[in-house]
Parts: C-alpha cells; sequence; structure tokens
C-alpha cells in the first residue's frame, strides 16, 4: 500500500464523522422536524456522531493499522533485499575475485612442481570457490520472506532438479516444526542445504534419503546416500564443510554425526528438548 493511500485515509477519518452528521441534520430539518422536538434532536445529535465514530471510524482506522504494517512490512523485505545484493556484490568482488586469483597462481606454480600438497591445495581452493559462488547465487535469488515449510519444500525440489538423482523423504514438516525455534529452523536449514549440495558434489551417489521423526520432546534427521562415502572425493570426517555443519549444529544445542553403514554413508543429526 502506497504511502498516497495513507494519507487518503487519513482525510477519510476525518470527513467521514463531519459529513455523518450534516447528513443528520439535513434530515432532520427537512424530513423529521414536524415529528421531533429541537429539545430531542440536539439530544440525539452526539449519540449520532458517536454512533458514526464507533461503526465507521473504527473501521477506517483499522484500515489505516493494517496499511501502515503492509508498509512497513514491504520497506524491510526492500532493505533486507538490498542489504543482501550488498553482502553478494562484496563477496563476489572481494573473496571470489580473491579465490580466482590464488588458483590461477598456484596453477602456474603447479606447472613448475609436483608436489601433492599443491593438487590439495588446489582442489580446496576450487571447492571453497564453488561453495562461495553458490552462497553469492543463494543470496540473490532466495526469498527470505517465504515460510519454513515453504524453503524446505522448494530446497528439495531444487536438489530434486539439479541433482538428478532419486531423492526420497520421510518427512512431516508440520510437527517437526512445532518443536523448532526460529535459530532452529535457520540453523537446521543450513545444515541440510550443505549435506544435500556435499551429496551432489562429491558423493557420486545414485539414491538419497531424508528421514525426519520428530516433536515437541525430541527430533532426529538422517540423510542417507550410496555413494562413494567418506574415504571417497567428499573429504575426512573433519573436512571443512563437516566442521561448519557441526559448529551449526552446536549453536543449537544439537548433535551431528557423519558416519558409513555398509554401502551407505549416513549424516545424522539430534536433538532432545
Amino acid at each position: 500500500m502506497s504511502d498516497r493511500s495513507i494519507h487518503t485515509i487519513k482525510w477519510l477519518i476525518l470527513l467521514v464523522p463531519a459529513l455523518g452528521i450534516g447528513i443528520w441534520e439535513h434530515i432532520r430539518h427537512e424530513f423529521l422536524l414536524p415529528y421531533l422536538s429541537m429539545e430531542a434532536g440536539n439530544f440525539m445529535t452526539p449519540i449520532i456522531v458517536f454512533l458514526i465514530n464507533v461503526t465507521l471510524s473504527r473501521n477506517l482506522f483499522q484500515l489505516y493499522d493494517s496499511f501502515q504494517q503492509q508498509l512497513e512490512t514491504e520497506r524491510a523485505e526492500k532493505e533486507v533485499l538490498q542489504e543482501r545484493e550488498r553482502i553478494a556484490r562484496h563477496l563476489h568482488d572481494g573473496i571470489a575475485q580473491s579465490l580466482f586469483l590464488c588458483s590461477v597462481q598456484l596453477n602456474m606454480f603447479k606447472k613448475r612442481t609436483e608436489d601433492k600438497a599443491c593438487i590439495e591445495l588446489e582442489k580446496l581452493i576450487r571447492q571453497v570457490h564453488e561453495s562461495v559462488r553458490y552462497f553469492i547465487q543463494n543470496l540473490k535469488k532466495e526469498n527470505v520472506f517465504l515460510d519454513w515449510k515453504t524453503k524446505m519444500l522448494n530446497m528439495f525440489e531444487a536438489f530434486r532438479l539439479e541433482s538428478g538423482l532419486e531423492f526420497h523423504t520421510n518427512i512431516k514438516l508440520e510437527e517437526v516444526d512445532l518443536s523448532l525455534t526460529a535459530k532452529e529452523k535457520a540453523e537446521v536449514f543450513s545444515i541440510l542445504q550443505e549435506a544435500l549440495t556435499n551429496v551432489r558434489k562429491h558423493a557420486e551417489a545414485k539414491n538419497v534419503r531424508l528421514d525426519w521423526i520428530g516433536n515437541k520432546e525430541s527430533w532426529v534427521m538422517t540423510v542417507v546416500d550410496d555413494g562413494v562415502g567418506l574415504s571417497g572425493v567428499s573429504g575426512p570426517p573433519d573436512s571443512y564443510g563437516v566442521q561448519i555443519m557441526k559448529e551449526r549444529a552446536a549453536d543449537i544445542v544439537a548433535d551431528l554425526i557423519l558416519y558409513r553403514d555398509g554401502q551407505e554413508t549416513i549424516l545424522k543429526l539430534a536433538k532432545r528438548m
């Protein structure tokens, strides 16, 4: 709702009672004077004014408050989106460009040596560079004002489309949603996003399963894939990405473990309320 609309409502709040009393006085003198004495009419006038204020003006005030809140929400959304654009721009112009330059210089150095450390360092820089680019894309395109359930479902659908993997979910978001605070929702969303990204990029899996069982007392989330596991290209259990997920889990007093069970790699996140 625009400022102009709110300005119009202000004028209506001022004018409606005055117009109402004017209409009442006209009806009173033109049609009711033979039946209604001056004393009775004067007595009824403030009552009419009061009724007009209670019925019409109250509704207009409520409408005004609603429009004012809507306007403030729109302004807040605009400010947040502008800030996200600013952060994305700084990430691109700063960290992403620096990582690219490091990669080029390391590649030139690698041509003069066969040191395995250079190969591992190049792989690490490439992974960090991809993560930064992924974060930049999310900052630009993600709608932060979607409700948590919608964001989760959108992430699942995006994972299916981008990975092409068989992705099965066993989760009731309505029940789990009741047991999570706003901070827990944000951290769990980031952990799950990181886990699925790792599966898509490094696990070489064909099937992925997400199980999430929760109530008001506790919940357990597991991500299971049939990829190459901890000994593959995804790195050791204490790799950078896993450490970030563990730190996020610790922030919400939850336990995160990553282990291999037969031909499956399992990431489990659990919390007791």
